[in-house]
């Protein structure tokens, strides 16, 4: 992909990712104002728990983008591997879904109801399809049909919610699980470009590879789920509950903006720095790390004078006046959450290079600062959530930083050998 190309897809994908997180504002903005705080509490708990193993599942589209770029360089369809990856994947998901289920305070996520899991395991499987489809897009160099499914997905949540909300419908955790499912479905409108681009009977590797490579980098989603979207559901499992959290909750989603921002950035790292290796580039690889810290660096300066001065006035306007949160408070994570965007970045490098257990390891130390701030530090529940998110934010990208300077000189040295 010549450079003028590849800041097209880039532009098309990013305005894509950016109009769609408008729309995902939106919606968590009406859902705030539909549920209340204390059952929005329970509504984001909800939703961190489901994206998270959406996140899970998204390890189908971060490693199928490297398969997929690979056939399509070569002149091929998508192999069948990705077939093998998205079942293997869809079956750790559901195993996770009955280990949490079986956790003593899982339950209380789903406020122990049938529907209401059942419902989520509908938007699990949503996703396993979702992913892959965007997988070939993205692979076969369709950038629009990429951004069409993650339009798809942002504003058929919406539309369900505003029409939830408008019709006067009575706010219960059931109605927001549905709405949080039908967005797993946005992969529809481009379904028969996918299967016209995949030739599932070739390419295949064996079940113990995929069920390897899925549970490496399965644990690798999961354990950044935990710390990101996910958060809430964490807070709740070591802290045993939700309730007097919704404010917190809300900050915590609101401060994410920083990562709609990068998010264009984050969607074209793995084939970027996939054709870099390919070439045999590694320096190239380095110029990429450089250019994510330093942007990083900006990045944080910039969104934490903004949001000290700008940052209660839009968590009203985005939350309404039943919600309190201060301005130091949103800084702090408007801080931790620019910081936390430096692993995701590092972290799909480090995917490109094959570095799977590195990727592991990064965001298993950012658990481990997470719980241990949520379990051992003094305080109520919002203050230990709040040490546990800026902890678990650098450590999060200290260790992604470390492991990807030793995994360049590594491939460096093996491409010196070599030549």
């Amino acid at each position: 992909m010549n450079p003028k190309r590849l800041l097209g897809a880039a532009g098309t994908i990013g305005a894509s990712l950016i109009f769609a997180s408008v729309l995902g504002f939106a919606l968590l903005a009406i859902m705030a104002r539909w549920l209340g705080p204390d059952l929005n509490g329970r509504f984001l708990t909800l939703w961190g728990a489901v994206m998270a193993f959406g996140s899970i599942l998204s390890v189908i589209e971060q490693e199928a983008v490297r398969q997929v770029t690979h056939a399509h360089l070569k002149g091929q369809k998508a192999p069948g591997s990705l077939v093998q990856l998205a079942v293997t994947a869809f079956g750790f998901s559901l195993l996770g879904l009955a280990v949490l289920l079986c956790l003593p305070n899982g339950r209380e996520i789903f406020a122990s109801s049938l529907l209401v899991i059942g419902v989520s395991f509908l938007a699990v499987s949503g996703f396993t399809a979702q992913y892959t489809v965007r997988a070939i897009a993205l692979g076969k160099d369709s950038p629009r049909r990429y951004a069409l499914v993650i339009l798809v997905e942002a504003l058929s949540r919406l539309v369900l919610a505003a029409v939830l909300a408008a019709g006067g419908a009575v706010p219960t955790l059931l109605l927001s699980a549905l709405v949080i499912a039908v967005g797993s479905f946005g992969w529809l409108p481009v379904a028969r470009f996918a299967a016209a681009n995949l030739d599932w009977r070739t390419g295949r590797i064996s079940w113990a590879k995929t069920a390897r490579l899925v549970l490496i980098l399965g644990a690798a989603n999961g354990l950044s789920a935990a710390v990101l979207t996910g958060y809430p559901a964490l807070v709740t499992l070591v802290t045993g509950a939700s309730e007097g959290l919704g404010s917190f909750f809300g900050a915590v989603t609101l401060t994410r903006i920083p990562l709609v921002l990068l998010a264009p950035v984050q969607a074209m790292a793995v084939p970027v720095a996939t054709r870099f290796v390919s070439a045999g580039d590694i320096a190239g690889i380095s110029r990429v790390q450089r250019g994510i810290l330093g942007g990083l660096f900006l990045t944080m300066l910039a969104g934490a004078l903004a949001t000290y001065l700008t940052g209660e006035f839009f968590y009203h306007l985005f939350l309404g006046s039943e919600y309190s949160v201060s301005a130091l408070e949103l800084v702090a994570l408007i801080i931790a959450t620019v910081v936390i965007a430096g692993c995701l970045l590092q972290a799909a490098v480090l995917v490109a290079l094959e570095e799977y257990l590195s990727v592991v390891t990064a965001w298993g130390i950012a658990v481990a600062a997470a719980v241990a701030c949520l379990a051992l530090v003094p305080g109520d529940a919002q203050t230990r959530a709040l040490y546990g998110f800026a902890a678990c934010s650098f450590a999060a990208c200290g260790a992604a930083t470390l492991l990807l300077n030793r995994a360049t000189r590594k491939h460096g040295r093996a491409a010196t050998s070599i030549r």
